[in-house]
């Protein structure tokens, strides 16, 4: 059995002390799913009883929202409840203005629908899914990254096929970046017994993964933003697969997608893994939170492209880690979650974060979009793993 209050502290803002607990808690819901214990890693992935059939997308969990205009600001509402139980969660918005929602424990997918604040069940995956990357393509589908392994969703059809194995045996803590020419590089993670240095690309015209440059250090849990120039910057990250226990990074490097390279590029003023790294519309990477040396953070700073530096901007109101970032049309960024209910927004501007309307329920590894008229959908995570609620900017 796992405790569902573990990851959290019983002192103020209940945060996670450990980036480990994403993983443990992780293969904990597996061992119970499975009707077993699971001592380390995680589960298999071949032959899942839970990756299987298509759903029936008539089953729903509704909440509709309201859409009036003159709703109040800056405050979250409750919607729609998830079908599944998510206590990490991964969602993206697909191309018709719904969020594709994955993520638990090789649970099926399912979709949001942003008009009816309903959610329905859609495809299974064909491999075991615990905490998995998601990538919306040019064409329409979605890249899914779990581990090693690669899945391409079809939202016409609603199915997930095979795309192909990364050239490398991730575990967990990889990043993920889409290029400017339509690929998605794939960065880091924790192999078996070490974290990786190398890199893959994916294409999506040849539905394969190739191995492309390599960073000068191995990195799990890192953040990878591209930039308004194509190129990409990989920030922090540790050297114990996201256990937080291990060596922890300040150092930072530019991938060209030119010359499918890794060089240095300036240090963070603060080493961190599990950080967010949000590009603001300036042109600047937000890098905020996550696990220092001493536990959770509340730092935030500023990597200019221009220059090349880290330079610190303003704190956070707690600390935050394993919590979510999203770019809002106005150029802000609503920071929420992290073990906390609270949630905050950083000013560009004033380089200030200045709290905003708290959640309906503390959240840890959930999962948040930015919907097509601008509110902010967020989901599932640690003790919030079947419900969601909207922001209103």
């Amino acid at each position: 059995m796992f405790d569902r209050t573990a990851g959290r502290h019983r002192g103020a803002g209940a945060l996670p002390r450990r980036l480990g607990i994403r993983l443990a808690w992780g293969t904990a819901v597996a061992a119970l799913v499975l009707g077993g214990c699971s001592s380390t890693g995680s589960p298999s992935h071949p032959g899942s009883p839970l990756a299987t059939n298509l759903l029936p997308p008539t089953e729903t969990r509704s909440a509709s929202p309201s859409q009036s205009d003159t709703h109040p600001h800056g405050v979250f509402t409750t919607t729609g409840s998830l079908a599944l139980a998510r206590p990490i969660a991964a969602a993206t918005l697909l191309r018709d203005g719904s969020v594709l929602v994955i993520g638990g424990v090789g649970s099926a997918a399912e979709i949001y629908s942003s008009e009816t604040g309903d959610f329905r069940l859609t495809g299974s995956p064909v491999n075991w899914v615990v905490a998995p990357e998601l990538v919306l393509l040019r064409d329409g589908r979605v890249l899914l990254v779990n581990a090693s392994e690669g899945e391409l969703y079809d939202p016409a059809s609603g199915v997930f096929t095979v795309a192909d194995d990364s050239t490398s045996n991730r575990g967990n803590g990889e990043a993920t970046a889409l290029l400017s020419g339509g690929e998605v590089l794939v960065a880091g993670g924790a192999g078996t017994g070490t974290v990786l240095r190398i890199a893959d690309l994916y294409d999506p015209a040849t539905g394969k993964f190739i191995q492309t440059g390599s960073m000068k250090t191995g990195r799990a849990c890192l953040t990878a933003t591209t930039l308004q120039n194509g190129r990409v910057l990989v920030a922090g990250g540790d050297d114990g697969g996201c256990s937080g226990w291990d060596n922890i990074f300040g150092s930072a490097e530019i991938y060209d997608p030119h010359t499918h390279e890794f060089t240095p590029t300036g240090s963070m003023t603060t080493a961190r893994t599990g950080a967010t790294g949000t590009l603001l519309d300036n042109g600047k990477v937000l890098i905020a939170g996550g696990v220092g040396d001493d536990g959770p953070l509340d730092s935030a700073e500023l990597y200019d492209p221009t220059s090349g530096k880290f330079t610190a901007t303003g704190s956070m109101s707690v600390p935050r880690a394993s919590f979510t970032a999203t770019l809002l049309a106005d150029g802000q960024v609503l920071i929420a979650g992290g073990g906390s209910a609270s949630a905050e927004l950083y000013n560009p501007a004033t380089g200030r974060f200045t709290r905003t309307g708290s959640m309906k329920l503390p959240r840890y590894s959930d999962a948040a979009v930015r919907l097509n008229d601008g509110r902010v959908l967020i989901l599932g995570g640690v003790e919030a793993d079947m419900s969601a609620e909207l922001y209103w900017p």
